[in-house]
């Protein structure tokens, strides 16, 4: 993988973990996506930590947040 700049990332065992246990994992689509194909769709999988992705590119990037993270997300939206 490379940067802006041309320089290359290394792949780390926590980014290879992550993106095995985000493909294993139960996601759900956020109540607030809309329902055509063209509208913003967000999904959460929650487990120790909480994974979240856009539901139209799974193979994507995804964001982690510890779970006290998500609580205070969830606390203060």
């Amino acid at each position: 993988m490379r940067n802006n700049r041309g320089r290359c990332w290394r792949t780390t065992s926590a980014d290879r973990e992550r993106n095995s246990m985000s493909e294993a994992r139960a996601w759900r689509k956020s109540s607030y996506s809309g329902a055509t194909e063209d509208d913003n769709c967000v999904e959460v999988s929650l487990s120790s930590d909480a994974l979240v992705r856009d539901s139209k590119n799974p193979s994507g990037g995804v964001l982690t947040f510890t779970s006290a993270a998500w609580k205070n997300f969830l606390e203060n939206r």
